[in-house]
């Protein structure tokens, strides 16, 4: 792997999970398993004041970070930022594995990242969700919004401790876990959260544009086009042309949804508009957007890479003066913020 140069980001693997799903048995075995050529940093966060996961990780030639006394999701997130500007002064550095507290959310980690300023960025190149199989279940996933959070951000989800259940039950949970939204890269059933290296290495491919399925009329032909969009830190913009039509956006993080607007859009929305879905940011807050039969509805989710908004009508859309239009009407939905 080729070193760390100045200015080029320094990849972030991030270790998620509840408290005692097996997070720091899988950092020592990727520790265990490093390649001798490559130099990595690690950041341990403990909601205590003493140290136990740390001291269990200490290595002669991985500089190690603990960050203790809070949650770097939440409290602690100014004891992180010191811990990273520490980093961005390691030289040649391959690679920064995080473990946060099994008790918080991960978002803010990630929007710690994006902000943090340093000679050496950050980015998040993977993220893995180790899960203890034995403990888990539907119930405790709908009861839990921090486990919720976890598992939706993360790329690869590690089922741990699968000796602990049967073949039954580690089928069901897989089934369940492969039907979730956003799909994730991998699913790896493991015991002592003994995963492959080359995972590691990886970076996963992130969920394809389209948020909802093809709404109805799949016979009839359609013209898919990329579209030049006037509004502001748009990365993508589609148009699906036909009988039944569909317009969708990718935005940076850094544009808003303002949640006034956005309400008051939707109570007199375009002409033909029969869907819209979204998974927007909202001032520090993620929100999964759906609006069907007049009714909208916002439910917080965990962390996203972009903003994305995708809206369905049952007529033909002019690809030109209506789309321009459409997005005229959006600009008053959204500020962008520098973050």
């Amino acid at each position: 792997m080729a070193k760390t140069c100045l200015n080029k980001p320094i990849p972030v693997t991030l270790v998620t999970g509840l408290l005692g799903s097996g997070k720091t048995s899988l950092i020592r075995h990727l520790l265990q398993h490093k390649p001798t050529h490559t130099r990595w940093a690690l950041i341990i966060n403990e909601f205590g004041d003493i140290g136990i996961d740390g001291a269990s990780l200490q290595s002669q030639d991985v500089p190690l970070f603990e960050v203790n006394g809070g949650c770097i999701c939440c409290s602690a997130q100014a004891n992180l930022a010191k811990a990273l500007n520490q980093v961005g002064q390691l030289k040649s550095l391959d690679r920064l594995i995080i473990e946060p507290t099994g008790l918080g959310h991960p978002a803010q980690i990630l929007d710690l990242l994006q902000r943090h300023q340093n000679t050496q960025p950050f980015k998040l190149q993977n993220t893995f969700c180790v899960l203890d199989m034995a403990s888990f279940s539907l119930e405790r996933y709908q009861k839990s919004a921090v486990l919720r959070d976890q598992i939706s951000l993360a790329d690869y989800l590690v089922l741990n401790k699968t000796d602990l259940i049967s073949a039954q039950q580690l089928e069901s949970s897989e089934t369940f876990l492969k039907n979730l939204r956003p799909t994730k890269a991998a699913i790896m059933a493991t015991q002592q959260a003994k995963v492959d290296l080359s995972w590691l290495e990886q970076t996963p491919t992130r969920p394809g544009f389209s948020l909802l399925e093809a709404p109805i009329h799949q016979a009839t032909p359609t013209q898919s086009l990329e579209a030049d969009s006037q509004l502001p830190n748009v990365i993508r913009a589609h148009i699906q042309v036909g009988p039944v039509s569909s317009v969708g956006w990718i935005f940076t993080s850094k544009l808003l949804f303002m949640r006034p607007a956005v309400r008051e859009w939707f109570d007199t929305p375009p002409p033909g508009l029969v869907r819209a879905k979204g998974l927007i940011r909202m001032g520090q807050q993620w929100q999964q957007l759906n609006w069907i039969d007049g009714q909208l509805s916002l439910e917080e989710q965990a962390w996203r890479a972009d903003s994305r908004l995708e809206l369905v009508f049952d007529q033909e859309i002019d690809p030109t003066l209506s789309f321009q239009a459409l997005e005229k009407s959006l600009t008053n939905l959204i500020q962008v913020r520098d973050l």
